[in-house]
């Protein structure tokens, strides 16, 4: 069979003309109940074929006959207007197919959703699909490009996604602020620990230097004192760990995959704020250092947006939506945890008391 083109990415966002190819694949399983999990009862006691089966094996039947690793695919039933596919490779390049036939996958995307009266759409890959009703085939086939660029894979619009992450957070205007009462917070410490009966663990300066590097922002100096003395504190903030540096760095990497991979629409999705914090799901200038427990921290914040005060402690989280600052620094947190009494007047009663998920 004549492998159909594809055509880099890159060329597309140029402005290039994507056409549709005629594409019938040479194999496909049948759909049968002898067919291994290829149905599935569905609401109403209807038997409807496997999804997840037919994900496997179209991607896989896709690979083989393009001869070519598949990242995700746009399949658009339209009914009588044709079937069409938009493949996105993991080499960044595109191929748009028309089915013109092939054993028995035109059987698979027409049972698939039967209950659909107007043209659907799937999203595929190896191992989701997700369906929705598609309305304007004439559309698609007038200008494919225009959905090429529009439904591609964030992968392939890398370079995009950073610049407007970095245009939205402007870290370079953001002033860092590393001052502090030493004085101050040595009374704090102490008399938590002393309250907490808590002996100070071995500090480790050298991973406070490799957070620094990875984030690529001065710690504030009384975040650096605080690790200065302590190594980290298990249950130092009323059952919530102060963590060691290491752990610190490891759950900073975790968030900053996230940030890197999701983009600014992503971030921002449900997200909001008291004022004086981004309302993002997580920024790389937020650097967890209280474990809440459930995903969520405590972090000092090194970029805020204006409002904000560089430093400031801040709590965010998996499901913290609202993102919000409980003390103005490092140094203000001991404080007001040295006063804590666990009545809902106290200014930490929402962290420590509220935010136990």
């Amino acid at each position: 069979m004549t492998v159909p083109q594809s055509i880099p990415f890159a060329q597309v966002r140029a402005g290039a003309d994507v056409r549709f190819e005629p594409f019938a694949t040479r194999e496909f399983p049948e759909v049968s109940y002898e067919t291994v999990f290829s149905f599935k009862t569905v609401p109403g006691g209807k038997q409807q074929p496997d999804v997840f089966v037919f994900c496997e094996a179209f991607v896989q039947a896709l690979e083989r006959d393009l001869e070519r690793e598949v990242l995700r695919v746009f399949v658009v039933d339209g009914g009588e207007q044709g079937r069409l596919a938009i493949v996105y490779h993991s080499d960044f390049e595109v191929t748009c197919l028309e089915f013109t036939g092939g054993p028995n996958l035109l059987e698979w995307i027409s049972q698939l959703e039967p209950d659909f009266d107007r043209p659907c759409c799937f999203e595929v890959s190896s191992s989701a699909c997700g369906c929705g009703a598609f309305g304007d085939c004439d559309a698609l086939r007038a200008d494919p490009s225009a959905w090429v660029l529009q439904k591609a894979p964030q992968a392939f619009r890398r370079d995009e996604i950073v610049a407007e992450k970095a245009d939205y957070f402007d870290f370079a205007g953001v002033e860092p602020r590393t001052e502090f009462d030493a004085t101050r917070l040595t009374q704090a410490l102490n008399r938590l620990l002393a309250e907490r009966g808590i002996d100070p663990s071995p500090a480790n300066p050298n991973a406070l230097k490799e957070i620094e590097d990875a984030v690529g922002a001065p710690l504030p100096g009384d975040f650096l004192a605080l690790y200065g003395a302590t190594g980290g504190l298990k249950e130092l903030f009323f059952g919530h760990d102060l963590m060691p540096a290491h752990d610190v760095q490891r759950e900073w990497n975790a968030w900053q995959a996230i940030y890197d991979d999701w983009c600014l629409e992503d971030l921002r999705s449900q997200q909001e704020s008291e004022g004086g914090v981004h309302p993002v799901y997580v920024s790389p200038r937020w650097v967890p250092f209280v474990d809440l427990q459930g995903g969520h921290y405590l972090a000092v914040d090194l970029g805020p947006p204006a409002g904000g005060t560089y430093g400031q402690v801040i709590v965010f989280g998996r499901d913290v939506h609202t993102k919000r600052r409980v003390a103005e620094s490092v140094t203000a947190l001991l404080e007001a945890s040295a006063t804590y009494d666990g009545t809902r007047a106290h200014e930490l009663h929402s962290v420590f008391g509220a935010l136990r998920f």
